[in-house]
């Protein structure tokens, strides 16, 4: 999965880094069988489209020491085996029970995130911006933007430091908010 921050695409322990009908990856070994996929202006690898299933199927990706990256395997629910299963794994669904709409996936974008992203090259900003929310990515729906400072930023600092402001009027973005995050 793409990381921001350093515009590496991480996978730990992938041995070795072509799959089919996808950009390989661009491999460099951190030695202990970790590995990263680095991407730069010219170049990133991506993954093939995710498609919804059929009713009773789900799609499971797999990275491996043994070498499998974002390897896809479909799994189809049932009450028994099938013939071609080499193991089986037992998930109850209660219908009756529902608990909360998931109305999409994301991640934070963050201060540090903002500030890194921003030192990139205009074409790798763009191959970061694909990895989150394109076809060919991870499809991203929605982020979070944490609401003044948070551990992944340069200094303390919030929005309404005035003390008794309750109306906000103090209230203001920071060069943060504008510069890296807009």
């Amino acid at each position: 999965m793409p990381v921001i921050n350093n515009f590496l695409c991480v996978d730990k322990f992938i041995s070795h880094f072509k799959v089919s009908g996808r950009l390989s990856c661009n491999h460099r070994d951190y030695g202990n069988g970790a590995a990263v996929c680095v991407c730069n202006t010219t170049y990133c690898d991506d993954l093939d489209p995710i498609v919804r299933t059929e009713k009773g199927v789900i799609k499971v990706f797999e990275t491996s020491k043994s070498g499998d990256r974002f390897k896809e395997t479909e799994l189809k629910f049932g009450s028994t085996p099938t013939e071609h299963s080499t193991k089986t794994h037992s998930i109850t669904l209660d219908k009756s029970k529902k608990f909360q709409k998931i109305i999409g996936f994301g991640g934070a974008f963050t201060d540090a995130a903002g500030i890194n992203f921003a030192d990139l090259p205009k074409d790798m900003q763009n191959n970061a911006i694909s990895d989150y929310f394109s076809k060919n990515g991870i499809e991203y729906t929605i982020g979070r933007i944490p609401i003044g400072g948070s551990d992944f930023s340069t200094h303390a600092y919030s929005y309404a430091d005035t003390p008794g402001d309750e109306k906000l009027e103090h209230f203001s973005l920071t060069k943060e908010d504008t510069e890296y995050k807009a």
